[in-house]
């Protein structure tokens, strides 16, 4: 071996024998290297259009299947939109219909039918009534509107220029013929001011009369504007993933040969496939397209893409300056696209930067310089540093620009996401100080292959100290903070004076997590209302085995076991293996300390591949946790394995592990690994496609496996035929827009002459859809000049305290109270009209009934029969007669025969 300054290529293969280092082009290669660049990015950038267009035309086809919407009134296809979906739905027809965009974009300010009343009577311990502070409803800075807003605004653009049509046709439908519900005579309400109480039973039976319908279809109906777009807008995640895919192959590729060219087409192929294999557990955009994710996740997806590209880049170009001064304004929109659409992004994105700054520790930990005073290998780690630092001043800066766009969200500020932000801003700080003036890691030529025999000293000091920083930082802060919007934040709404969380918007997401570590730990399960009301929807518990099955027939999970065990194969074994190999420690030396340029082009490489995927891996472990806790979540977890899969097309990753299998070996049957550095050039570059080809074979089995297995589940999806009908919402939406106007003071607002409805949160965010407002606030139907208008006490955004406080008021007819107690709670404090009542809720299921969640509430009224109950009388169910019980505060106006819905009227008696 060779001593001196130089060494010779034999040895320098030995230490590189992991990774080949870059070799500088020459000018007659130049030009075959562009092309050959240009090429890759020609064929990567078709591959994710083609993916993109090819899940934008799936989705859009399995949800015509499934509801048969091309051949839908305008009605029926609205009525699609259940619970939050139309509640969100509603607002972009709004802004369609008002007369101008202005005008609905004021409407969105002050919104007056959505919580009715805007002041809510309160009733205290003594007896005394008291009224809060009254304010109209902000939309915009509580329900993530701006999609609706951007979408209303691009389609009254199209719409005034005719670039959009529709055409109509009549479709002939087989409604039943049988009575659908009872109810009384609409005309009996036109003088229902001069009654104190309505004493009437129902006998109109109402039933479908019409066999067909006027079905519009094109880009010109409004529903179709809508789920076209939502569709197309998740074309973007296909789009995103096949570019972080490359990304992360890219930058753990070592050269640039044809075969380096190859894998990063397929490491951004293998997202593509993996996600379209294991469609049914990675998103659900073609059954509920109006959610809040359907929007931000594309957006988080391609912000993921910038940042992999962004950290991979090299700053010591020339073209860096110009490529972030673009590249930084487009991340900072995504950004701010994803975090203005969704009541979640936030924390999503704080698990990003969690992830961020535990793969920078981790990279640099395990990545250890030998010689830091080398200027070369420490500004690698103070570039890479420098970069984060400007993802965490950008995070900041989309932050504040979101909480003004969003009118001072407070769910913002009580998220985590500021606070973690801030903390590792300064820890990033404190460790960029500590690179620049002082050398931990600086060592003597001796000591090169020296390691402690118990820990790796620069983890402590690496990875402890900022970690560290970080929760102290946080923890401070949000004592801070919690102190500040304890009173900051109080709204004086404390129905439960137990509840520490009344005062933040996002307690209940805090209580959730709560309740399911109480069930994880063994302890006693720590149950709300609140809570419960979530932990009862399927999507809320936890993963079940039936979600697994998929990503584990297709090798899914199995394939992202092994990326994370071989990322953390090398990660452990540099942290904590007390020695190196004896053999390269005197070859080392001689490189370190006679070729920084090679050893700090090899260490750039080395953390850059590294930092990437860790940053992938800890992301995915962070998804794992949170979709085992709450399996709708699994809508993150599930395209990240898909992404991780990637990790597999790094050659360097696979060189590693024959590498260590060849010296593990070797040390079993006693062969010195010396004789490796003395393997001939020939040898060396025949073992060199030996490993390739068997890692390329490997990952075509694989390939073919979970192509397979993923072209039965795609056939599974297409076989899916369907058609919608809800008869009866249609029934009840016309029997409630027959109701004449409501005639009371002519003196009080327009929201005051509207019918004030009152129910369970998933049927009212529908019906703000379908039932008109009054003049002049901006209505969502169509409206004849005598029709009636109406408004609600609640809806389904539960990410408010003031929201959960009027649904307890809401539900008070599921409540073991007395009678006089509730209707006085509807008549004077929410001022209801109409409370509608879903009586299959009301029967004891496993702690799930309505009756069993105000059981939590009040406890002392525990095995008193609730309210409902008295409404599941056949008499009632049957015959629409009022109940004793009920009487003389309320009375039935409407059934349905065959669902249990009743709703009642709440009589004046005064």
């Amino acid at each position: 071996m060779n001593f001196e300054g130089k060494t010779s290529k034999s040895d320098r293969q030995v230490i590189h024998k992991n990774v080949s280092v870059r070799k500088l082009k020459t000018k007659t290669s130049e030009k075959s290297f562009i092309w050959t660049n240009v090429t890759l990015h020609i064929i990567l950038f078709l591959m994710a259009i083609t993916a993109g267009y090819l899940h934008c035309f799936h989705v859009s086809n399995l949800h015509e299947n499934d509801l048969f919407f091309s051949h839908l009134s305008n009605l029926e296809r609205e009525l699609t939109f259940r619970t939050e979906m139309g509640f969100y739905y509603s607002y972009f027809k709004q802004i369609v219909l008002a007369s101008t965009f202005v005008e609905g974009f004021n409407s969105l300010l002050t919104d007056t039918r959505t919580e009715y009343p805007p002041c809510l009577s309160l009733v205290n311990d003594t007896g005394t009534q008291k009224t809060n502070q009254c304010a109209n409803l902000n939309s915009i800075e509580r329900f993530n509107l701006y999609p609706e807003l951007l979408l209303a605004g691009a389609y009254r653009f199209l719409h005034l220029f005719d670039l959009i049509r529709h055409y109509c046709f009549q479709v002939k439908r087989d409604p039943p013929t049988n009575p659908i519900a009872i109810a009384i005579n609409p005309n009996i309400m036109a003088n229902l001011s001069q009654l104190r109480k309505l004493d009437v039973i129902p006998s109109n039976q109402l039933k479908i009369n019409s066999n067909s319908i006027i079905s519009c279809d094109g880009s010109g109906e409004p529903p179709y504007f809508y789920v076209n777009s939502v569709f197309i807008l998740s074309g973007l995640v296909l789009f995103g993933l096949t570019y972080s895919g490359w990304f992360v192959v890219k930058i753990g590729s070592s050269n640039q040969s044809k075969m380096d060219h190859i894998l990063q087409l397929i490491g951004g192929f293998l997202p593509i496939l993996a996600y379209f294999s294991n469609h049914r557990e990675a998103t659900r955009v073609q059954w509920t397209p109006p959610l809040r994710e359907s929007f931000a996740y594309p957006f988080f997806i391609i912000q993921q893409s910038f940042l992999l590209g962004y950290f991979g880049s090299n700053q010591m170009l020339r073209s860096y300056r110009g490529k972030s001064f673009i590249c930084l304004p487009i991340y900072c929109i995504l950004l701010l696209s994803c975090q203005i659409s969704w009541q979640f992004s936030q924390f999503a994105l704080l698990t990003q930067i969690i992830s961020i700054i535990c793969a920078f520790c981790l990279s640099l930990s395990s990545n250890t310089p030998y010689s830091l005073s080398s200027n070369q290998q420490k500004s690698v780690i103070l570039s890479l540093l420098f970069k984060i630092k400007q993802i965490i001043w950008i995070h900041l800066i989309v932050f504040n620009l979101s909480f003004i766009l969003q009118f001072g969200n407070r769910l913002l500020l009580q998220s985590g996401y500021m606070f973690i932000l801030l903390s590792s801003l300064l820890s990033v700080y404190i460790l960029q100080q500590l690179l620049n003036t002082y050398n931990p890691m600086t060592i003597k030529k001796k000591e090169v292959s020296t390691r402690s025999s118990m820990m790796n000293i620069t983890f402590i000091r690496f990875l402890c100290l900022p970690l560290l920083v970080v929760c102290l930082c946080t923890i401070g802060l949000s004592l801070l903070f919690s102190v500040f919007s304890k009173y900051a934040f109080n709204n004086n709404y404390d129905l439960n004076r137990n509840n520490d969380n009344n005062h933040n918007d996002g307690g209940h997401i805090w209580d959730l997590l709560k309740h399911k570590l109480t069930i994880l730990f063994g302890i006693t399960t720590y149950k709300t209302f609140h809570t419960m009301l979530y932990i009862c929807a399927p999507e809320f518990d936890f993963i079940t085995w039936a979600t697994l099955k998929q990503p584990l027939e297709t090798g899914l999970i199995y394939g992202s076991i092994l990326v994370c065990f071989i990322v953390s194969f090398k990660l452990f074994r540099n942290l904590f293996s007390s020695h190196r190999h004896h053999h390269l420690s005197v070859t080392v030396n001689n490189q370190l300390f006679n070729s920084d340029n090679l050893s700090s082009c090899e260490y750039s490489f080395q953390i850059l591949r590294d930092f990437i995927s860790l940053l992938v891996i800890i992301q995915l472990a962070i998804f794992t946790i949170m979709a085992m806790l709450i399996m709708r979540l699994k809508l993150f977890w599930t395209p990240q394995m898909c992404l991780s899969l990637a990790i597999l097309a790094q050659p360097t990753r696979w060189f590693e592990m024959f590498h260590e299998v060849k010296s593990i070996g070797g040390r079993v049957f006693r062969t010195s690994s010396l004789n490796s550095a003395c393997e001939p050039e020939k040898k060396t570059k025949r073992s060199f496609w030996f490993h390739h080809v068997i890692y390329t074979t490997i990952l075509v089995l694989f390939i073919a496996f979970m192509a397979g297995r993923g072209l039965e589940n795609l056939k599974s999806e297409w076989s899916i035929q369907g058609s919608f009908s809800a008869y009866e919402s249609e029934i009840l939406i016309n029997w409630f827009r027959s109701l004449p106007q409501k005639r009371e003071d002519s003196t009080l607002s327009s929201s005051s002459l509207s019918w004030i409805i009152s129910g369970p949160m998933s049927l009212l965010g529908n019906l703000r859809l379908t039932l008109p407002a009054s003049a002049p606030y901006p209505s969502t139907q169509i409206v004849s000049l005598n029709e009636s208008g109406f408004a609600f006490t609640n809806h389904p955004h539960y990410e408010n305290t003031i929201l959960r406080y009027r649904t307890i008021l809401a539900y008070g007819i599921y409540s073991r109270k007395p009678v006089h107690d509730v209707w006085h709670t509807y008549r004077y404090i929410l001022k209801a009209d109409f409370v509608i009542v879903e009586t299959h809720t009301c029967p004891s299921r496993g702690g799930c009934s309505k009756p069993e969640l105000f059981d939590l509430l009040d406890t002392n009224l525990a095995g008193r029969p609730a309210l409902c109950e008295s409404l599941m009388n056949i008499q009632v169910l049957k015959a629409g007669r009022t109940p004793s019980t009920l009487e003389p505060y309320f009375t039935v106006v409407y059934v349905e025969m065959y669902t249990g819905r009743v709703v009642l009227y709440v009589n004046k008696l005064t």
